[in-house]
């Protein structure tokens, strides 16, 4: 790649940043963390039910380089002694976040 190329890749990265709505990308991703939820429960509702599992929900903040802070419902199951939670915590951007969603 030359730096000529590699200046346009920049510029390019730069102008598709400045256009993203980051509210609505937040918003998009939450809706997916919830029917993804939804999901989840769905599957595990019968062990919760009988008792072999308990279902609990949390909230924990997230920093976002765009967005900063903001809460997000996190997702666990007690099963035996084991913690399952839903939510990578870890992830640096929205954007990220997403990806790994899907």
């Amino acid at each position: 790649m030359s730096k000529q190329e590699f200046d346009e890749y920049i510029k390019s990265v730069e102008n598709n940043s400045k256009s993203i709505d980051w509210e609505k990308e937040k918003e998009e991703w939450l809706a997916s963390l919830a029917s993804l939820y939804n999901q989840i429960q769905g599957w595990l509702q019968e062990y919760v039910t009988s008792g072999k599992a308990t279902q609990y929900d949390e909230t924990t903040e997230i920093y976002d380089d765009h967005l900063g802070k903001y809460k997000v419902k996190t997702l666990g199951f007690l099963i035996g002694e084991k913690h399952i939670y839903y939510l990578n915590q870890s992830v640096e951007s929205l954007s990220e976040r997403k990806e790994k969603l899907i």
